[in-house]
């Protein structure tokens, strides 16, 4: 589903794509496939959100069999050759859970999307992920206008150990790949700057908040 958003206040005008990937496997390189055709043929800023059904790195599930290079390809890809980037939540991760042989598995299969032109038009985006109640999704809320923006400019220090963990291998690849317009002084500087933006990032939903044990305390509670 294709929605036209135009925000009469600033004359701001772009497209958001509503998705429901499919979970088959031989159902997900047609999927994938279709939305680069979109992304060519989509000529106002693009937002997609939804359920994707594919995870972006380790980090985004807990419990069950540990994830594949393979498994997290699809999306990186996608992003890759769309110029699009997944947008950073704030609170909450998961937006998937099932108790499997008396195991709670999370994931986040939901997300947003924003194709660079987007991401230039609504910079101070806040999106937040909703609670479980009667479904296994929480729902995705996206607010392009937050009152109170995410806080940004805070000081950064690469820590020698975060080179243990394959999410910084994989965020440092990506960005150092991206094709940037301009001058080799300028590339490096923008692909420095986006690196340290996801290190941030991925840093804060590791260690900073302890977001999956209060997942789990929330849904104790729920079950008492």
């Amino acid at each position: 589903m294709h929605c036209l958003v135009l925000d009469k206040l600033t004359a701001k005008e772009c497209l958001i794509s509503a998705v429901y990937a499919p979970a088959q496997e031989s159902r997900k390189d047609d999927f994938w496939q279709h939305l680069k055709q979109l992304h060519h043929s989509i000529d106002k800023p693009w937002c997609i959100m939804g359920d994707f059904n594919e995870m972006l790195s380790p980090s985004e599930k807990i419990g069950g069999i540990v994830l594949s290079p393979i498994k997290v390809q699809r999306l990186s890809d996608f992003l890759h050759y769309s110029h699009s980037y997944d947008a950073t939540v704030q609170g909450r991760l998961f937006t998937w859970k099932k108790l499997l042989q008396g195991q709670l598995l999370y994931e986040k299969l939901d997300r947003v999307l924003f194709r660079e032109d987007c991401l230039q038009l609504f910079s101070n985006y806040l999106i937040t992920n909703g609670s479980f109640t009667c479904s296994d999704h929480a729902y995705v809320f996206l607010n392009t206008e937050p009152v109170h923006a995410p806080q940004r400019g805070t000081s950064f220090k690469y820590q020698h150990s975060w080179v243990h963990y394959q999410d910084t291998h994989y965020v440092v690849k990506r960005n150092w790949k991206a094709s940037i317009p301009g001058t080799s002084m300028y590339q490096v500087a923008q692909k420095l700057k986006k690196i340290k933006i996801h290190l941030k990032r991925w840093s804060k939903r590791t260690f900073g908040n302890f977001r999956y044990k209060l997942e789990r305390n929330e849904e104790k509670l729920q079950e008492v």
